[in-house]
């Protein structure tokens, strides 16, 4: 009989083992379809009756050990019995565990080496003949290997990984270990599962913790920002619930922003460009009077007005980068009827379509001419009459692209450049240590910058005429030694500059892509000068030359651009502002100032004052016979 419930202890343990295994599979896996909810339930009345059936087994064990004066192996058994979910309530296993603590305390006090035959004696017990084994020899069973693998598995269901382990070790040193056992599986199980848990210790659990004092504290946003961290960690129990606690900050940070009108600062887009809004604000949205500052975008700059609902509302101040202006009224998210000032001086009064001069209007240009009519993308474009600076009438009837129709055949006019590439790179802008530098050009700085194209000679007499002959503009004042047609232009301000390239559709280069040019588009510095440590070699200056001479004559710098050293110094696109150290990327220049930058050194310049690094700098309206300008093609 005794035999036969050994055997049947022993199918319970390979049934218990099977559904652990099963248990621990589920455990690491999603609940996500009710089939593997109802096998997890299932599994679960399996080993409820399984461990329903626990506690008398092991407990008689236990009383087996102690019998033969294994102490230590029956204390291990009362302790795994008090986990049984079927122990008594008047259960006995304090007296066990206390006679087993007297028992081993005695024996350490009094240590004996024990004899082979008293070896044998303890894990050994006498089974005496009966009638299935008609009166043959004694049989000798050593148990060992199925109570501490009872209390392995009483262990792992307690998820006491570490204990377990400790079993599972205990178990492969016992004599009757089977040969088909998994002890070394359930143990890497459990060493899987205590990493595990270590995991969730280090990598979790700061986390959530961290997101949970945030969330006290009602700083929702850091709060989020912690349990988010939390959601990427690898190790994630498996009952967590951050996924919803960061749910609970999303919907308190809504709640926070909700219906609260304020002065506040937010990230958002208008006209589909990103940009910052400073003002009033609801819903997370620009509501109310405030300030759009747009910061990734050529052109747009800010806008002034009242928002509603993140859209801009009524009348409406829009600034642009190159200087032009817009103050009028703003419909369905697009310019409706208002004034344009162009950075020429040209200024439109009238209708707009996609925020561009269309429909009737009025253009008064710089020059005093007076044009009254249709206009189409800010260009005369149908019936209209012309007036002079004196109010008289020059012509009445059809504009075509600017000009009248009967004279237009005889008016196209272009301005050609020899464009040069410059590859996109990274170069350290400003004066290095090793020249003489001033504070306005330093620190030097890493500058990184996207391919471009930039003209090989400064813009000249001939080609700024062209343009103000088609536009109707006068030549500016003629410089003491008089107009050469293939001198740089002077005399011009940065305005004028603007308008000119507006009109060939290109653009000042920046300073950076000026530098960086100059510099033969090198990561460091080579030279003080475009091109040479000799300024003789490749630039009219101070020492050789009273006035400005023909483009192009001197000797070009390595990618084969001209002048930018000497005979006139360049308008650039940027406002003046001090250098940072910080590295960056195609950068613009302060979005205000007072000052426009000019680089390269004149012909009335000293040596100084013509090095690659030199910044000069003046008022955007004005101007002087040693400024001239090159553009970059607009991109």
């Amino acid at each position: 009989m005794k035999i036969k419930n050994t055997i049947l202890q022993k199918n319970e343990s390979m049934l218990l083992v099977m559904l652990l295994k099963i248990l621990n599979y589920l455990k690491m896996k999603t609940m996500a379809d009710n089939g593997r909810f109802w096998i997890l339930c299932l599994c679960f009345l399996a080993h409820s009756w399984l461990f329903a059936q626990c506690y008398e087994p092991i407990r008689n064990d236990g009383i087996d050990f102690y019998n033969k004066a294994q102490y230590t192996k029956a204390l291990s058994c009362f302790m795994a019995a008090q986990r049984c979910q079927d122990k008594p309530d008047n259960h006995d296993l304090s007296k066990w565990i206390n006679n087993c603590n007297t028992k081993i305390n005695s024996a350490q006090g009094k240590p004996k080496p024990p004899s082979k035959e008293t070896d044998t004696k303890k894990n050994t017990q006498t089974e005496q003949p009966n009638e299935t084994n008609n009166g043959y020899a004694k049989q000798e069973r050593t148990i060992c290997y199925l109570p501490v693998i009872k209390a392995a598995q009483v262990s792992l269901s307690c998820d006491n990984y570490i204990g377990a382990k400790e079993l599972f070790m205990e178990a492969q040193k016992c004599p009757d270990l089977p040969a088909d056992n998994e002890l070394a599986l359930w143990i890497k199980i459990c060493d899987d599962e205590i990493m595990f848990a270590e995991g969730v210790k280090e990598f979790y659990t700061p986390y959530y913790i961290n997101g949970n004092e945030f969330f006290k504290r009602k700083n929702f946003e850091k709060a989020k920002e912690n349990f988010v961290l939390a959601s990427k960690s690898e190790y994630i129990p498996v009952n967590s619930d951050v996924t919803a606690r960061i749910l609970q900050c999303e919907q308190k940070i809504y709640e926070k922003r909700y219906n609260t009108l304020r002065e506040d600062t937010v990230n958002t887009t208008l006209w589909g460009k990103e940009g910052v809004f400073m003002g009033s604000v609801q819903y997370n949205k620009p509501n109310g009077k405030g300030v759009f500052l747009f910061n990734r975008d050529q052109l747009l700059n800010r806008i002034e007005a009242d928002f509603d609902n993140g859209d801009p509302v009524g009348i409406v101040l829009c600034v642009f980068n190159n200087l032009d202006e817009f103050l009028g009224t703003v419909k369905d998210n697009d310019f409706e009827t208002g004034t344009y000032k162009y950075a020429n001086g040209d200024v439109y009064t009238g209708a707009f379509m996609q925020r561009m001069p269309n429909g009737n209007g009025e253009i008064t240009y710089f020059n005093g001419g007076i044009y009254k009519g249709i206009v189409v993308n800010g260009k005369k474009e149908g019936f209209g009459k012309y007036f002079d600076e004196k109010g008289e009438l020059i012509h009445e009837g059809i504009f075509t692209n600017d000009f009248p129709e009967k004279d237009y055949p005889n008016r196209v006019m272009y301005v050609s450049f020899n464009w040069i590439t410059i590859p996109e790179g990274t170069f350290l802008m400003g004066c290095s240590a090793v020249r003489d530098c001033i504070n306005d050009d330093r620190p030097a700085h890493s500058v990184s910058l996207s391919e471009f194209e930039i003209s090989d000679r400064e813009v000249t007499v001939s080609q700024y005429r062209t343009f103000c002959e088609a536009t109707g503009r006068s030549m500016p004042s003629k410089p003491f030694w008089g107009w050469d047609e293939e001198h740089p232009i002077v005399n011009v301000t940065w305005n004028d500059a603007v308008a000119f390239c507006q009109w060939t559709n290109c653009r000042l280069p920046t300073e950076a892509e000026w530098e960086y040019a100059a510099q033969d588009a090198k990561e460091q510095q080579q030279y003080l000068y475009s091109g040479s440590n000799d300024l003789r070699e490749i630039a009219y200056f101070i020492n050789n030359t009273t006035s400005v001479k023909t483009v192009g004559k001197k000797k070009p710098n390595e990618l084969l651009i001209f002048d930018m050293s000497g005979n006139v110094s360049e308008w650039v696109q940027d406002w003046f502002g001090a250098y940072t150290q910080s590295a960056q990327e195609n950068p613009k220049g302060p979005t205000y100032g007072t000052h426009k930058i000019v680089r390269g050194g004149s012909w009335n310049d000293s040596e100084l004052e013509c090095r690659i690094t030199y910044r000069g700098k003046s008022e955007p309206n004005s101007s002087t016979n040693f400024i001239g300008f090159r553009v970059v093609r607009k991109r």
